[in-house]
């Protein structure tokens, strides 16, 4: 069985770099849903708990899509832990007004998971 520590110490550590980089997350859903599917999508609020939205993750065998949102512009990241390595990719959709500060954020967050040489 995969040794799911590592997947949370990810996920947590990517939520950080997000928050602290001014995005709010919104959206947790599965890539492949159909569109009679759509309230399967984990809408954020304040009161999700981090717990409730990594347990989300493990429902579908599936990657997922991680909606975050920065002065009122979204950005939809493609997020896996099959994939290898990689873990995210954060080209998947996002508005140009943000697409910097994702990069940056994103980079920040892969530099610290190459640190503690954290790999999917």
């Amino acid at each position: 069985m995969k040794d799911l520590t590592n997947e949370k110490t990810a996920l947590r550590s990517l939520f950080k770099h997000l928050k602290d980089g001014g995005f709010t997350i919104k959206e947790v859903e599965p890539q492949h849903l159909e569109e009679d599917e759509e309230d399967e999508i984990l809408k954020v609020t304040e009161a999700t708990t981090f717990d409730a939205i990594f347990d989300y993750y493990f429902v579908y065998d599936d990657d997922y899509i991680l909606t975050v949102e920065k002065d009122g512009k979204v950005a939809r990241i493609l997020q896996t832990w099959w994939g290898g390595a990689e873990g995210l990719y954060s080209n998947a959709s996002v508005h140009e007004a943000i697409s910097e500060d994702l990069d940056s954020v994103t980079d920040d967050w892969w530099d610290e998971m190459e640190a503690k040489e954290i790999q999917f």
